[in-house]
């Protein structure tokens, strides 16, 4: 769903390889109100990147944030788990001063996303990752589209990661992630294209992140 929302309050951060990165994540009151919430468990070992990005242009600015792996095993809510070629998580958030309203959206995907790697192999940290594909979000109402290219920076490093994130979806409802990954990464720059059925192309700069080698990795989705 792509929310106009006219009443923000907080912030919050993602961290990006094994870097803290600002980003506004709007907390809202009420936070959410909704029945029985529904979870998604994503696992995956091997090739993964994660990558934010500034929104910016005349009117809207903002950022975006994508988590992507290949190879996830899916496990929602009441379902046996099942065994998909990549999976996909990506947020879009800012404010347009031309409306004086915010927008916030979300989604993820595991059918239909496009993930390669150059020289990872599952095994080592690749120099390079392509993920692209169309994700709907939590309701239906809207799809995000995307094509991420990046390139890793410097030497491998260590790297374990554990995070939460609320991300509003409407003035009552929101999703929770949690996100934790342990193996190897190099920070990576590169180039994002996003746009969605409501909002537009999204103008997107100042793109970083991190290419992986992940000995474990899970993204837990409760929506």
């Amino acid at each position: 769903m792509t929310t106009q929302l006219a009443s923000p309050s907080h912030t919050g951060a993602f961290r990006v390889g094994a870097r803290s990165v600002a980003a506004a994540l709007f907390s809202l009151a009420p936070l959410f109100a909704q029945g029985a919430a529904t979870t998604d468990q994503f696992t995956s070992s091997g090739t993964g990147v994660q990558v934010s990005g500034v929104i910016s242009d005349n009117c809207r600015s903002g950022s975006m944030f994508l988590n992507s792996s290949a190879g996830a095993t899916h496990a929602p809510t009441n379902s046996p788990p099942t065994q998909q070629s990549a999976f996909a998580f990506v947020v879009v958030f800012g404010f347009n001063s031309c409306t004086h309203t915010f927008f916030s959206t979300a989604g993820f995907s595991s059918v239909n996303i496009q993930f390669a790697a150059q020289d990872g192999n599952g095994t080592q940290v690749p120099k390079s990752v392509t993920v692209s594909g169309n994700v709907p979000t939590f309701d239906g109402a809207d799809t995000i589209s995307f094509q991420v290219t990046v390139n890793a920076v410097g030497l491998p490093f260590q790297d374990s990661i554990t995070e939460q994130m609320t991300v509003p979806i409407s003035s009552t409802n929101s999703v929770s992630v949690n996100r934790h990954s342990d193996g190897n990464s190099s920070s990576a720059t590169g180039s994002v294209s996003v746009s969605t059925q409501i909002l537009g192309p999204l103008p997107i700069s100042t793109v970083f992140g991190s290419v992986q080698d992940n000995r474990a990795a899970s993204v837990s989705i409760t929506h």
